[in-house]
């Protein structure tokens, strides 16, 4: 890794910021900003605000600076604090070509009070890419599972739809539910002590008779009443555990003929549609799994320092996620979500790192030729070449996603080649398992 220098460096008048290094990948940048300047910043936020704000015994925009400033000050304070911070530490990060930067800025910690004479104070911490040897030999096998699909199984599709399609009638407050009901529940996962650990899911609608229905949650729901709660263990692929339930609503159903599906087609002819759709669908799934094995096993392969800004960047991610989702009556536990994803924020900062290292070394980024066949794939064949690339190229964030995702596809590929792909039926493997 090339040498870091340390020390003060001017970043404009009266401002600083000084580098030190933590680990072979981790940095600290301490930053100061004069107060002077962070003012300047809040009475401008504020005086924008005062344009539009009215109250009791002034007209708009004619409230006085001094009101804008106890009502609003610590919100536009807040505020004008991370932007400067995130401002110039991309603007000192930016001016650093010795240093691959993979993780940051993020901030630690900051000082800085409305009232005071003290300038603005923050320490962020930032990473570097890790040194490491990109795997360039055979990963070797890695199992596809494919699908052969029976009349049984387009019957249970076909039975699904209908269910899907069923009229419903509110049930009687007396009424259990029983077989073919739709019910409406709110569930969320529970720890060990029987305490809410996750993001409630609101209003989702179970249909009994669905056979892709989890048994054990289908028999759970069997004779409860409107308004029970209950706890019941459910095991179905990714959401294995035990769920608080609450019956939300109970609906009577009412199967519809096949002829509501078939519309002009025969039946025949539904039947070659419905199992065609099966196949596709089952495609894109295995597909997907596949990818994420060798993603697994090829990030596996490399052995190198993480950064912790890159991880605990990935971490913030994953739980302000689960926050945004969050319907929970009670508080958010952040600390048990932050352990929680742990493990999979690791294995995205580690891809990461590795998907970086393989699109420079093996020469994989999106071309500007690249960028116009997507643009023009997208705007369909009526947009002219000036329609298509005009649109797109005014639209940073969208070219930025585009190119990601040209990259993406050609490091899967790259990936792939790594791989020797072994197909297996996936219900011959079950059965083997289960004997």
């Amino acid at each position: 890794m090339t040498g870091v220098r340390s020390g003060v460096i001017p970043i404009g008048v009266g401002l600083g910021a000084e580098i030190t290094q933590i680990n072979q990948v981790d940095y600290h940048l301490a930053l100061r900003v004069p107060r002077h300047q962070i003012e300047a910043r809040i009475r401008a936020e504020l005086t924008v605000l005062g344009k539009k704000f009215k109250t009791k015994g002034f007209r708009q925009g004619k409230v006085p600076f001094e009101i804008l400033r106890k009502k609003f000050g610590v919100k536009v304070t807040r505020n004008v604090c991370r932007d400067v911070i995130t401002e110039e530490s991309r603007r000192v990060l930016n001016s650093r070509d010795d240093l691959e930067i993979v993780g940051g800025p993020r901030v630690v910690e900051q000082k800085f009070a409305l009232e005071g004479g003290d300038d603005l104070r923050a320490l962020v911490q930032f990473a570097v890419e890790p040194p490491f040897e990109l795997s360039s030999g055979s990963v070797g096998p890695v199992t596809r599972f494919v699908k052969s699909f029976s009349e049984s199984d387009i019957d249970a599709e076909i039975e699904a739809r209908l269910h899907a399609k069923a009229s419903f009638s509110e049930a009687k407050e007396t009424d259990v539910v029983s077989e073919n009901d739709r019910v409406t529940v709110d569930l969320v996962p529970l720890n060990a002590k029987g305490v809410p650990a996750g993001a409630w899911q609101h209003g989702a609608k179970l249909l009994l008779g669905d056979s892709r229905l989890p048994e054990d949650l289908r028999t759970s729901l069997l004779s409860r009443k409107l308004g029970e709660v209950y706890a019941t263990s459910i095991s179905a692929s990714g959401a294995d555990g035990v769920y608080q339930i609450v019956i939300r609503a109970i609906e009577k159903w009412e199967l519809p003929a096949l002829s509501v599906l078939l519309g002009a087609s025969s039946e025949a002819d539904y039947r070659e549609t419905v199992l065609q759709e099966l196949k596709q669908s089952w495609a894109r799934r295995s597909d997907a799994a596949l990818r994420k094995k060798m993603v697994d096993k090829f990030v596996k392969l490399h052995d190198f320092l993480l950064p912790e800004a890159l991880f605990e960047e990935k971490l913030d991610h994953l739980v302000g996620e689960e926050i945004r989702r969050w319907q929970g009556d009670d508080e958010f536990d952040e600390e048990a979500a932050r352990k929680r994803n742990r493990e999979k924020a690791e294995q995205m900062a580690r891809w990461q790192i590795v998907k970086r290292r393989l699109v420079r070394e093996e020469k994989l980024q999106a071309t500007s030729k690249d960028l116009e066949n997507e643009y023009r794939k997208i705007a369909g064949p009526d947009a002219t070449k000036e329609e298509a690339e005009g649109d797109f190229d005014r639209q940073p964030e969208f070219r930025r996603r585009v190119a990601e995702t040209v990259e993406e596809r050609r490091v899967l590929a790259a990936i792939q080649s790594r791989f020797e792909i072994v197909e297996k039926n996936r219900d011959d493997v079950f059965r083997s398992s289960n004997r």
